[in-house]
């Protein structure tokens, strides 16, 4: 998305309309409260938003935010769409507004500096600005609530627009709502005295198609109460009477069904009346197009250039409507079968270099003149621009071939330019960043003049080899025309070749070279052309082709005497070969290749080889052809289309790359095995696949699985065997130990705990390890004998000389007495989640608390026989809590949730 505002996260968009604005002829008096949407007022920064209205449910809602950290700054910026037409008096402007901090959502403070916003006001979308208001820390109502604003001002006499801008304190984190409501621009009105002064009928579209509106107001407009309004019309300009509904307020509103002129009479009261200069509006007969709605920016288009058309129109975003009609200009002028160059130019928002947003412009043309733009070749697309502002003189350009089957007169042209694609349609809803212009075309009635005279004049033939070209010469005659020196008016020609051995009738063809004017032969025009370029050898043929002011053509043909009007038999076509010069390419006659080698491993140099199984002729080989031992092929060179006749011979030499050996083809492993493992015997490079054809080796770190064949090929010299070995892998897996994952041992004070008190179960051989790290390895087992301390071990068990995974045992040594009293002692709750309570009919003396690795987590003095010990702190899971008494222990097991 083009915009940028975080605000747009919050709120869902509404598709622009025109809100509760009142415009007028005569005074502002415009009022807009954005309950509805924005109202007009342009809405890429500012929303009609719910969190802060003043009043109802809606404000104008932006967000101005700066972050010099990061080097982020948004200064929100919104421009209202017309509020009406100015009298020249006094106007006043009133509003309502919040300032509200993004983060707290209270009113802004005036410390620290927040920034400012100003209100100003324009006669254009696009300027120049005058300020009315602005507002800082040292005018800002510090308020949770809405303040209410007065100004007063007196714009000049025409279109009235507002634009409000906020912008933050750029040296400071801001971050700031900016609300405004209840806006309104009211002008008063003086009261008329004597005859008002003369005005002119104004149409706001002077040229209507069919069931088109016509608004008419008065220029200048009228600034004063009390007048008295009659519209009248008249079909000739003379004879005007009274319209029969409405006309008596300062603008009509009407539709007609053929031209008409209008003109109003005003007056002040019972005064005497004042006649306007009347105003002629024109119905054109011609369909009413289909619309086209931009739901964002308009990025109007700035310059179009076509066939006449010569139009620049204003380069602001936002500063005109999304569809403009300019049917009021001259139309372009277009002759059918002609081809004419369109120049377009346009804002593409981006002209500082940034954003990249590509603009591309289609145009479309009612050929046909039935109203719309989705027939067959009414289309074109045309090209896009980039980083331009509409006025620096970027431009996209490209030809308009009008259809030799275009309807004569009047028709529709209209220009489209949209962000990031070419449009689908010439018509539909919720555009994106562009605009439309809408012109009027003439297309000229074909004509039916044809010259007296054609010819070929020379040569009869041309010969060159493939990649060169020749220049054929024709002349034509008609009468009044060619006479003068230069070329006459009027002609155009062209020379044009035929498919290649293909003699027929040149209005058959389609390949034709537009001939220059090249020197006056007595009462004959002669042109000229080169021609032949790219063309693949071969016999052609060509002949002259002529048209005159657009009329039909007429085809020249060759005689020795001067030639004429081509006929196939007297006058006829001239015959152009094309011979071929590429040269075959360099190989080394003899070549050594790997074994399942193609056809395009053959080291040869050359442009665009082709191979063959034989000197001439035969059918090209495909690049993927397997070679095959002692055979022959034979290649070709092609340039510039031409292939070489002669082709370079080689004969192949195919190496065979054994297969590796095993001696046993079913090979067994502990788990953990990997490729490493497997044993072949070769004198090359091992590489090892999981298929018996074709794949990707495998990585040298692969793990064998179970119950699968790996196959084996190698490489020797650079050639790689085509037979693989298979060895089927079979692992054999020794299972992990079991037993308590944790374990208390008890010891007589004299004896130490050894490893091989710890209790696990295992059919095979154990070995007992200090680190997971060491078992897994299988390296370091401890001794028999190793004492035990306070922690955790890793035993595994060895089955058939594969030692299995380890499995972990926490323990803890404790000293054995029989004096403490398991009867006399409990504890609650276990499992424990917050607070484990102990009683014990003793003493209690201090509780120890370890972890399943056998850390001392928790130690806690007690000294009586009743103790609270808080686990909350510790994580989920086993511990063994150690309650020791003045004389004796005990070490139970506790789950913490």
């Amino acid at each position: 998305m083009k915009t940028r505002l975080r605000l747009l996260y919050f709120s869902i968009l509404v598709c622009c309309i025109l809100g509760l604005s009142n415009k007028t002829y005569a005074q502002l008096t415009y009022s807009q409260d954005f309950e509805i949407d924005e109202g007009g007022w342009s809405d890429d920064d500012f929303f009609a938003f719910y969190f802060f209205p003043c009043t109802g449910e809606n404000a104008l809602t932006a967000e101005m935010y700066s972050d010099p950290d990061a080097g982020d700054f948004f200064a929100p910026v919104t421009i209202s769409s017309s509020l009406g037409t100015s009298n020249g008096l006094q106007a006043t402007l009133t509003y309502s507004y919040s300032l509200i901090d993004w983060n707290t959502f209270e009113g802004v403070t005036n410390s620290p500096d927040w920034g400012e916003f100003t209100i100003e006001y324009s006669s254009s979308q696009s300027g120049p600005w005058t300020n009315l208001q602005t507002i800082n820390p040292s005018n800002h109502v510090e308020s949770d609530d809405c303040a209410v604003k007065t100004v007063t001002f007196t714009p000049p006499v025409g279109p009235v627009y507002m634009r409000i801008t906020a912008t933050p304190n750029a040296s400071l984190l801001t971050d700031v709502l900016i609300n405004i409501d209840n806006f309104s621009v009211v002008q008063t009105l003086e009261a008329c005295t004597g005859t008002p002064a003369a005005s002119s009928a104004v149409a706001d579209q002077p040229l209507l198609c069919n069931g088109s509106i016509v608004n008419l107001s008065l220029s200048p407009a009228y600034a004063a109460s009390g007048l008295i309004y009659q519209w009248q019309s008249s079909p000739d300009g003379i004879s005007y009477t009274n319209v029969p509904t409405g006309g008596t307020s300062a603008t009509y509103t009407t539709s007609q069904a053929a031209s008409m002129w209008y003109r109003a009479n005003i007056s002040c009261g019972a005064g005497t009346p004042v006649t306007s200069t009347p105003v002629h509006v024109i119905n054109s007969g011609m369909p009413c197009l289909c619309d086209v709605t931009f739901t964002d920016d308009i990025e109007p288009i700035t310059h179009v250039e076509f066939a006449g058309i010569d139009n620049t129109s204003p380069a602001a975003i936002n500063g005109t409507p999304g569809v403009e009609s300019f049917t009021n200009l001259p139309p372009a002028q277009v002759t059918p079968g002609e081809t004419y160059e369109i120049t377009l130019e346009g804002n593409t928002n981006d002209p500082d270099g940034e954003g990249g947003y590509e603009t591309y412009f289609s145009v479309f043309f009612d050929w046909n003149q039935d109203g719309d733009f989705e027939d067959d070749s009414e289309k074109y697309d045309i090209d896009f621009i980039v980083f331009s502002d509409g006025e620096d003189g970027v431009q996209a350009t490209g030809g308009i071939e009008v259809p030799a089957g275009a309807l004569p007169g009047l028709t529709y042209m209209r220009v489209f330019k949209l962000f990031n694609t070419f449009p689908d349609a010439a018509c539909g809803d919720e555009f994106g960043y562009g605009q439309v212009e809408d012109y009027l075309v003439n297309v000229a009635a074909p004509s039916t003049e044809t010259l007296d005279y054609v010819n070929l004049q020379w040569p009869a033939t041309m010969t060159f080899t493939a990649g060169g070209s020749d220049t054929a010469y024709a002349q034509a005659w008609e009468g009044g025309v060619t006479e003068a020196p230069g070329a006459g008016a009027g002609i155009t020609a062209w020379i044009g070749i035929s498919p290649a051995g293909s003699n027929t009738n040149p209005n058959t063809w389609t390949t034709w070279i537009p001939a220059t004017f090249n020197t006056q032969a007595g009462n004959n025009d002669e042109y000229m052309a080169v021609i032949g370029a790219g063309l693949t050898p071969g016999t052609y043929y060509y002949a002259s082709r002529f048209q005159l002011n657009g009329g039909p053509y007429t085809y020249g043909g060759y005689t020795p005497t001067g030639g004429g009007y081509w006929d196939g038999t007297t006058n006829i076509s001239g015959v152009l070969t094309v011979t071929c010069a590429t040269t075959a390419p360099v190989a080394d006659a003899a070549q050594t290749l790997c074994q399942g080698s193609t056809i395009a491993d053959i080291d040869i140099t050359g442009t665009m080889i082709t191979w063959y199984n034989a000197a001439t002729g035969g059918t090209a080989l495909p690049a993927s052809t397997v070679l095959t031992d002692g055979t022959t092929y034979h290649a070709s060179a092609t340039a510039g289309g031409c292939e070489s006749v002669a082709r370079t011979p080689v004969t192949v030499d195919i190496t065979v790359t054994p297969a590796p050996t095993a001696d046993e083809t079913t090979q067994t492993f502990c788990n953990a095995a990997g490729l490493e493992d497997l044993e072949v015997d070769g004198d090359g490079e091992i590489m090892w696949y999981i298929a018996q054809t074709g794949g990707t080796a495998l990585p040298g770190n692969t793990v064998l699985a179970n119950n699968t064949t790996y196959y084996a090929s190698q490489s020797i010299d650079g050639c790689e065997s085509i037979a693989r070995t298979g060895i089927m892998v079979n692992i054999t897996s020794s299972a992990i130990p079991t037993g308590d994952a944790v374990q208390e041992i008890e010891v007589d004070s004299a004896d130490d705990a050894t490893i091989e008190d710890i209790e696990v179960t295992a059919t095979g051989t154990i070995n007992w390890y200090d680190s997971e790290e060491n078992a897994e390895a299988g390296e370091d087992a401890l001794e028999e004998g190793t004492v035990l301390t306070n922690g955790t071990y890793y035993a595994t068990q060895t089955i058939d000389g594969c030692e299995s995974a380890p499995f972990a045992v926490t323990v803890s040594v404790t000293l054995g007495n029989d004096e403490f009293d398991a009867a006399s002692f409990m504890y609650h709750p276990n499992p424990v989640k917050d607070v484990l309570t102990l009683l014990y009919a003793k003493n209690i003396s201090s509780i120890e608390v370890y972890n399943i690795v056998g850390q001392k987590v928790i130690v806690k003095s007690v000294n009586q026989n009743e103790a609270q010990l808080d686990m909350s702190q510790l994580s989920a899971g086993t511990y063994m809590v150690k309650v020791m008494g003045d004389t004796s222990s005990k070490t139970i097991k506790v789950v913490k949730q």
